[in-house]
């Protein structure tokens, strides 16, 4: 599986995992765009711990819609985002329960195949 040519060495990490599942995301447009799912590294140039560098060049996921929901209405640059589902395969990336104090245990880092489309993965909710 090839990823993105920014990640850093050892990233994805050995103990992310490929997984089928169904994880939400929030995204600006409605269909999404390929813009929705730059990284925050490929959006900032923010210079980051090297502990969160791996991190943020993967996309934030949650397995829970209520969690995605809540995320959305407490972190304000979230609150104009749409939320979508995605429907993964093991062939979509590289995923990781990365639960944090602002966004939960649900929370997840997701490293897509180079290979994927990230925009036939996801479908608007609301």
């Amino acid at each position: 599986m090839q990823f993105c040519d920014h990640l850093p060495p050892n990233c994805p990490p050995l103990d992310a995992n490929h997984s089928e599942m169904v994880v939400f995301y929030l995204v600006d447009s409605d269909p999404p765009t390929a813009k929705d799912f730059l990284s925050f590294r490929e959006r900032s140039k923010k210079n980051l711990a090297p502990e969160l560098e791996c991190q943020s060049c993967g996309l934030s996921v949650f397995t829970d819609i209520e969690a995605t929901e809540l995320a959305r209405t407490s972190i304000r640059s979230l609150r104009s985002k749409k939320l979508a589902k995605g429907c993964l395969s093991i062939d979509s990336g590289k995923i990781k329960n990365t639960p944090s104090q602002n966004t939960g245990d649900t929370h997840h880092t997701l490293w897509l195949n180079r290979n994927i489309d990230p925009c036939s993965l996801f479908k608007v909710l609301s």
